[in-house]
């Protein structure tokens, strides 16, 4: 008579593991061996895998992240527009409409403050510093340092585009 409830409590067991993300027949040759009311409490203490891989797609998709696509962490806000300043000198930005990626700053600026951007940059000065960001013009290498230029400083060298960011951002 034991016997058979500590093999229906094991059967619990294994059902319960099951519905939790977890190997169901595993745990109840666990609960049959060691006890079905310990491995009942080991099972209770673990996480949920099941609900933390349910949590994980969730945040995949409010985030617009696809299989294969690193998810949206932002580096800050503006505005109260989340953005996440890339390698390559562009802005990426959580917009209402979707995941957005700015050209430059000045873009991205321009968007969050519903202005329209223009230039009257000399075309030389265009050509070697191809992004702008307010009155600063600037360019990234491959090697992930900025060349910033401005009329009034010239050229200024930053070691990377966070760094850059973070010295022209105003909130």
């Amino acid at each position: 008579m034991v016997f058979l409830f500590w093999l229906a409590f094991a059967i619990a067991v294994g059902i319960a593991a099951s519905s939790r993300g977890r190997s169901g027949l595993g745990w109840f040759i666990l609960a049959v061996l060691i006890s079905p009311l310990l491995a009942g409490i080991f099972l209770a203490v673990s996480p949920n895998l099941k609900r933390d891989a349910e949590h994980r797609a969730l945040v995949r998709s409010v985030v617009g992240a696809r299989p294969g696509q690193r998810a949206f962490v932002p580096d800050g806000v503006l505005a109260g527009v989340p953005y996440r300043a890339e390698h390559s000198g562009a802005v990426t930005a959580m917009m209402p409409g979707g995941i957005v990626e700015f050209r430059s700053v000045d873009q991205f600026r321009a968007a969050v403050s519903g202005e329209s951007i223009g230039t009257t940059i000399p075309e030389e000065v265009l050509a070697r510093y191809p992004n702008e960001a307010g009155d600063v013009r600037y360019r990234v290498e491959k090697n992930g340092k900025v060349f910033a230029w401005t009329e009034a400083d010239g050229e200024k060298v930053y070691r990377n585009w966070r760094s850059f960011f973070d010295e022209i951002h105003v909130p």
